[in-house]
């Protein structure tokens, strides 16, 4: 599972049909409502990185690497960290040779990547951990993040009800180029 994923699929009412009918019957109109839902999924895109901290929420976080350093890969940049967000839309395999659509929101940055899922398994169990958790803020629970699921979460309502009408402006437009 991509570390932002929307909604799963199955959530979405007749998205799967839909999506099944339009790449059978009308692939321009399919290109047309994935556009629709990519641009809800850009709102939500853009609420996320502004919720990514402006400073490295932890001291050393942000200090320059050595040369050679392992790890800078994981130095956090706000910058970086903010402009890894990204939006996706992919095919996912089912069950078999079934397909459905994905539509993701995701953190391609290493670092902005450790930001959102750090202490989602273990929750602080040990003191170190507590600290780190503590220190990055708004722990997450073992099913999200802190900056994708919460924006995800704070817009499901008009996600759903925008998705839920690009779907029905896509079917409504196969009847009548086929009616």
């Amino acid at each position: 599972m991509a570390n932002g994923e929307i909604f799963r699929t199955r959530n979405i009412e007749g998205l799967l049909d839909t999506v099944k009918l339009l790449q059978k019957f009308d692939k321009d109109g399919l290109k047309v409502m994935n556009k629709e839902i990519y641009q809800v999924m850009k709102k939500i895109q853009l609420e996320a990185r502004g919720l990514m901290p402006a400073d490295p929420p932890l001291t050393k976080w942000g200090m320059e690497s050595k040369e050679g350093d392992k790890w800078a890969r994981l130095r956090y940049d706000p910058r970086a960290a903010r402009m890894g967000i990204k939006t996706k839309i992919d095919s996912q395999k089912i069950q078999g040779n079934r397909t459905s659509r994905r539509y993701n929101i995701i953190n391609s940055n290493p670092a902005g990547m450790v930001y959102e899922w750090a202490g989602r398994a273990s929750n602080g169990s040990t003191s170190q951990g507590e600290y780190f958790i503590k220190r990055l803020g708004n722990t997450p629970s073992s099913t999200r993040g802190r900056v994708i699921w919460k924006a995800v979460y704070d817009n499901k309502e008009y996600a759903l009800r925008e998705v839920t009408n690009a779907m029905n402006r896509a079917v409504e437009a196969l009847n009548r180029k086929r009616g």
